[in-house]
């Protein structure tokens, strides 16, 4: 018989039970499709190759400080210019090496035709392009020496910015546009396929590239990243050891204090998916649990179904059929709806993906990267296959030979089959220990996320509102604080405000914290002990956000240059000075080239997030600040600070027409997007939990309504014979006790080691937390006796005559 025989047999069979076919394909498409899409967004983010030619030999280059660290946690964009003008002279372990000004893209504001804009951009060297492959639409990319200080300025766009903005005009090269107040002149547009943004980079794509100006002796602080390609045959440690023995070199001079200064190098992906890699593994990890639980219920269908048939196949092996005969035939049953099954959840995955990567809050680099491709494709084929084998070997169980004329004899069916009971029974005490595992593991985030959102921020978020304020190069440094004074002035005199105030790290905001050497007056630099979290804020913004003040006063108009230089600090600071015998509000510190007067103690204030408790924090006034510091969040209290966003644009535009201003965004709205990300974990996985718990009921019920009715007879024989009813439905409920004890037995240990392997994703809530255990034992407990006890109840009410009437 051809390979299509038995499938259109088993097509036609499985028409004669549409219902139970659905059933299994439905299923079947959910726990594929879901499955797939998990793998297609482990495989994206943590095993795809990037983009980029020879990415395999691409790397970081990261600068550390040995007084405070050992290197693991390599930063991005912790190198200095000085270092990177002498690397690409002298470093012979890299083919090419390249870099952009900070960590991630920065902002920039657009002014010309139109409303002024905010873009976003990267600063880099003429080699960074070329090297990461990237061609150009129109035009060219930087040559060299375009990058060198006092060069013309330019500027390349991006594809996506071409066309939002300039409509992709053919004739954009060589037209000037605006850009920080300063004419820059369009030399090229890069190609849509150049993947940057996307492999990269987390959130908006990049708008425009400038160049960035190398001079070696120049420092810009820590704030340089470099990604260099090794040449063939050499190993991150041996570029390692070269770039360490071009330190000592550097640290002369003025550059003597880069002896503390060491660098690490590091693999292109270790860098990019290092904060993504654990919940990925942990989501497979649920989506993996999901899907054994689905595929031990679809089990327990099957063999329900083939014991249904067990005559049927008994009778064609009696009359000569092969086992592999029937096993290819069961094999092409089970086949046609696993291809079916997984055809609907390749359509599914390929739809969630899309989903995933519109999902902007979503912020994980190499989402860019999300598609069905071939690797997804081959991942849902061998799954399919697997199943598909799996399932069509489960008839085995019914066909012994030395039992075939007893398969065939009146009394057949007044016990079970034994091999088919086993197995089903391993399979209820396999899906509940799953369940205990997925349902302790959504228990233990969900408490961490309740103990979390019972943590208070140190702030009032409640009707506060903060928009990004940028005027960046097209001020002079000394022209920005009356700038930004006549701004707060205006926008806290506008009705409805009940107070505005300026900050430079607007507290869960998207700017990282700034560290500042504290050195207490008179004493050396200790880095263990004399680093702290730094923040400048105008007079009001303790008011404004709603930070409390435990002694001391607030910042006002008498903290100026002219004046003694002054500092807050937090009550974490405070404890420390308390601790060695010091009064906070007479301490004396070294901050940022001046000795300041604590004048304040203020409430520890948590700006990384409710999970991360604060450190030692100092704020000083904006106007006794440096004056390189160009951009400020302007932080507004009102009864609705949303509904005031046009009249606080126009106030702002009524002071400086091309100024450009970011987003606005309330203080809520920055605490709900970091905990989004243990949101959505809570969310997946308590769903994960409570999908299964509904698996495994039905899979209970399922089992215990197999095995009443396979003991019908049997049931019935022994009501005949007046045994009592209710020792019938115990009779049931203990077997099912027995073995759901056997999964709980097996689930607890399982539970223990999954909890502490996702130790770090809980907050205020032990691994071993003993309320969760016994709750989620107590709700797997109940629905598998509830799921039980149904089937059991109706056993011992059976007709026995008209049971045994067949007979």
């Amino acid at each position: 018989m051809s390979l299509w025989g038995p499938v259109r047999i088993a097509a036609r069979t499985w028409f004669r039970t549409p219902a139970l076919a659905a059933v299994i394909v439905c299923t079947l498409a959910l726990a594929i499709g879901a499955t797939t899409t998990t793998f297609t967004i482990a495989y994206s983010i943590l095993v795809q190759r990037f983009p980029f030619p020879n990415a395999d030999r691409l790397v970081w280059v990261t600068t550390y400080d040995t007084r405070a660290s050992d290197g693991r946690e390599a930063v991005i964009g912790s190198n200095r210019l000085p270092q990177f003008a002498d690397w690409q002279q002298r470093l012979t372990s890299f083919e090419q090496i390249g870099a952009w000004a900070g960590e991630a893209p920065d902002v920039f504001t657009l002014t010309g035709a139109g409303d002024p804009e905010r873009v976003k951009g990267l600063r880099v060297t003429h080699q960074l392009l070329p090297m990461l492959g990237a061609t150009t639409e129109v035009g060219r990319f930087f040559r060299s020496g375009e990058d060198a200080p006092g060069a013309a300025q330019t500027v390349v766009l991006s594809y996506a910015y071409w066309q939002r903005r300039f409509s992709g005009r053919a004739d954009i090269v060589g037209q000037s546009v605006t850009i920080e107040n300063a004419p820059h002149t369009v030399i090229g547009v890069v190609s849509s396929r150049f993947p940057l943004s996307g492999s990269l980079f987390a959130g908006a794509p990049i708008d425009m590239y400038l160049p960035l100006a190398i001079d070696g002796n120049t420092d810009i602080g820590g704030f340089m990243a470099v990604i260099g390609r090794l040449r063939p045959g050499v190993t991150p440690e041996q570029a390692r050891d070269e770039l360490a023995g071009r330190q000592p070199a550097l640290s002369v001079g003025q550059w003597s204090w880069m002896t503390v200064l060491e660098q690490q190098v590091s693999p292109l992906a270790m860098l990019v998916t290092r904060d993504a890699r654990s919940p990925v593994l942990l989501l497979f990890g649920g989506i993996g649990c999901a899907l054994l639980m689905a595929c031990a219920n679809l089990a327990n269908l099957m063999l329900v179904r083939a014991s249904g048939r067990r005559r049927e196949m008994q009778l064609r092996t009696a009359l000569g059929a092969s086992l592999g005969q029937v096993l290819g035939q069961a094999t092409a049953e089970s086949a046609v709806l696993v291809g079916a099954g997984g055809l609907l959840g390749l359509a599914l995955a390929a739809v969630v993906t899309q989903l995933v990567q519109a999902e902007t809050w979503i912020s994980v680099a190499r989402l860019g990267d999300l598609q069905i491709g071939w690797p997804a494709i081959a991942f849902a084929a061998v799954l399919c296959g697997a199943i598909a084998f799996v399932f069509g070997s489960l008839p085995l169980l019914h066909l012994r030979r030395h039992e075939l004329m007893d398969g065939l004899r009146p009394h057949a069916g007044i016990t079970a089959d034994r091999r088919a009971v086993s197995v089903q029974r391993l399979a209820l005490a396999s899906q509940v220990a799953i369940v205990v595992v997925l349902t302790v593991a959504g228990g233990l985030l969900l408490r961490s996320l309740s103990e979390l959102l019972a943590v208070d921020p140190g702030f009032d978020p409640r009707g506060a509102m903060a928009i990004r304020v940028d005027p960046a190069g097209r001020l002079e440094p000394r022209a920005r604080l009356p700038f930004f004074n006549e701004v707060t002035s205006s926008v806290d005199a506008l009705p409805g405000v009940e107070s505005a105030a300026l900050t430079i790290h607007v507290p869960m905001g998207d700017r990282p914290s700034m560290g500042w050497d504290a050195i207490p007056e008179g004493q050396k630099f200790d880095p263990s002990k004399d680093t702290v979290a730094g923040r400048i804020v105008s007079p009001g913004y303790f008011k404004t956000i709603g930070i409390g003040i435990a002694a001391g006063r607030d910042f006002d108009s008498r903290d100026v240059r002219a004046n003694p230089f002054v500092m807050a600090i937090n009550e974490t600071f405070a404890r420390r000075i308390r601790a060695a015998g010091g009064d906070p509000l007479r301490s004396r510190f070294l901050v940022l080239g001046n000795v300041r007067q604590v004048v304040a103690v203020v409430s520890d204030v948590r700006h990384r997030g409710l999970d991360t408790a604060a450190g030692r924090e100092a704020y000083i006034p904006i106007a006794q600040a440096p004056g390189f510091f160009q951009s400020y969040d302007l932080v507004v209290r009102a009864a609705d600070p949303i509904a005031l966003v046009p009249a606080i644009r126009s106030a702002i535009w009524a002071i400086d027409r091309n100024q450009a201003l970011g987003t606005p965004v309330t203080l809520e709205e920055n605490i709900d997007r970091t905990l989004r990300p243990r949101r959505l974990l809570t969310t997946v996985i308590g769903a994960f939990a409570a999908i299964t718990v509904l698996l495994a009921a039905c899979g209970v019920y399922g089992v215990v309504g197999y095995r009443v009715a396979q003991r019908m007879k049997e049931i019935a024989i022994r009501v005949a014979l007046g045994a009592p009813r209710w020792r019938l439905s115990a009779a049931v409920l203990s077997d099912t006790v027995t073995w759901v004890g056997l999964g709980l037995t097996a689930g607890v240990p399982l539970a223990l080691a999954a909890a502490a392997a996702m130790r770090r994703y809980l907050f205020g809530v032990d691994p071993r937390d003993g309320m969760t255990y016994v709750a989620a034992l107590a709700i797997v407990v109940f629905a598998a006796l509830l799921a039980a006890y149904l089937p059991a109840r109706r056993a011992p009410r059976v007709d026995a005559m008209a049971a045994l009437r067949t007979e």
